[in-house]
């Protein structure tokens, strides 16, 4: 799968995300949630003064989708150890630990229904908030 170039590349595969969870089908939503509450490194997006936390490992790959994502996932070819270092460089930061937003990462997926997964590490955020 190839990597995502511009920011316009992430905010288009934010826009497919938050598209899935207000139209999506049931299945488009399951997928969703699972990506957010198994994801690790998380770009913050704005969708009308809401935030939203999607992860690297379905951000990074260009015009991504949920059928790109289940293939590229079942034949191993996606990485978040690719995406993360690709959107280092378009956001200009890294993903660190961040109380204020994993509080806001935690009503986030309480908002959808979700519970974020218990990981050894804690998440990681950008602090660059998008405009979805």
């Amino acid at each position: 799968m190839e990597l995502i170039e511009t920011l316009e590349d992430l905010v288009e595969n934010a826009r497919t995300l938050s598209g899935y969870f207000k139209n999506g089908s049931p299945e488009e939503l399951e997928f969703t949630k699972n990506l957010v509450s198994h994801g690790k490194a998380f770009c913050v997006f704005d969708f009308n003064g809401e935030l939203s936390f999607f992860p690297s490992r379905f951000l990074g790959y260009k015009n991504n989708t949920k059928e790109k994502h289940e293939n590229g996932r079942l034949n191993r070819i996606i990485d978040g150890k690719e995406t993360t270092p690709k959107i280092d460089k378009i956001i200009k930061g890294r993903s660190l630990p961040n109380v204020k937003f994993e509080k806001e990462y935690e009503k986030f997926c309480e908002l959808i229904g979700i519970k974020k997964r218990i990981q050894k590490i804690r998440p990681r955020f950008w602090e660059t908030i998008l405009k979805g």
